[in-house]
């Protein structure tokens, strides 16, 4: 990402939003990882964005944790959020450049777990392995990487209309196809969940999962989620001021409130407070055991 670029993650609320809106990691996914690390002293979230998986982990580390970013303004949550913890041991906010985290840590650091959540797709990938192995990792360290993708959503009206509500999914499809090309990442990789990478190269035991989990939303809550994509905010940024431009998050849910409405009318049944189905893809890879590298 270019040093110089707008912060793609640091328009108006969209710190608090993401730490609000953005779902919450698996519960099997945070002991998955809590099982495979084999100690627990020191732990780095790195590209942390407001600690959703960091404040999921860092209570089982009994010495320093670190939370990391370079967005001043997903961290100012993360900080938020930290001065209601009370922790003997101490932990550290870096915001700097991922390469930057051994220069900015207040002491050498070698860490047994390090995590990247809904991150790895802004790094290049096989670069931030070799950095990963070499500089961040203890000896027996583990590397969790995980991710998640909207897949679209469905009306929440499955058994009373089936047909009508997959209907919902082509609204999603036309707004992630608008701004899919203005992410500032490799959105093809995380929606490959990065099997176009060789973690074998670096690592011993690989080890991959995934879930398919559906979430009942309000209208606001899916349309304040999509709000929290980047890709949807540099969109914005680039085209702000243009009078031609249709906000695609803002005609999705026009057009989703009006076909709402015009169901229920038809149907002549209960407005549901959820009528939102959102359809999220969740992976994990976990890797262990730094090769010796040529």
């Amino acid at each position: 990402m270019d040093s110089k670029a707008p912060d793609p993650f640091g328009f108006d609320t969209q710190g608090q939003n993401y730490d609000i809106y953005r779902p919450k990691y698996p519960k099997p996914f945070v002991e998955e990882i809590l099982k495979f690390t084999d100690n627990k002293n020191t732990y780095l979230d790195l590209a942390s964005g407001t600690g959703i998986l960091f404040f999921e982990l860092f209570d089982s580390f009994n010495k320093d944790c670190v939370i990391h970013d370079r967005s001043a303004k997903q961290l100012q949550t993360a900080s938020e959020k930290l001065k209601s913890v009370q922790r003997a041991s101490p932990v550290h906010v870096l915001e700097c450049d991922a390469y930057e985290i051994p220069k900015q840590l207040p002491k050498p650091l070698k860490f047994d777990l390090v995590t990247i959540a809904q991150a790895y797709h802004w790094f290049e990938p096989f670069r931030m392995l070799d950095y990963a192995t070499k500089e961040l990792l203890a000896d027996e360290g583990a590397l969790a990487i995980t991710g998640y993708f909207c897949d679209g959503f469905d009306y929440n009206y499955l058994a009373e209309d089936e047909a009508f509500s997959k209907s919902g999914q082509r609204h999603y499809d036309e707004f992630y196809r608008i701004v899919k090309p203005h992410f500032d990442c490799d959105r093809d990789t995380l929606d490959a969940e990065h099997k176009d990478v060789d973690f074998s190269k670096y690592f011993e035991t690989v080890k991959r999962s995934s879930v398919d989990i559906t979430k009942e939303l309000t209208i606001d809550e899916f349309q304040k989620y999509l709000h929290t994509y980047s890709g949807y905010n540099l969109y914005i940024n680039k085209f702000k001021g243009q009078s031609d431009i249709v906000d695609p998050n803002e005609k999705l849910f026009n057009d989703v409130k009006k076909e709402l409405a015009d169901f229920y009318q038809k149907r002549k049944i209960s407005i549901k407070e959820k009528p939102i189905n959102m359809k999220m893809h969740f992976f994990l890879i976990l890797a262990k055991k730094v090769k010796a590298l040529i």
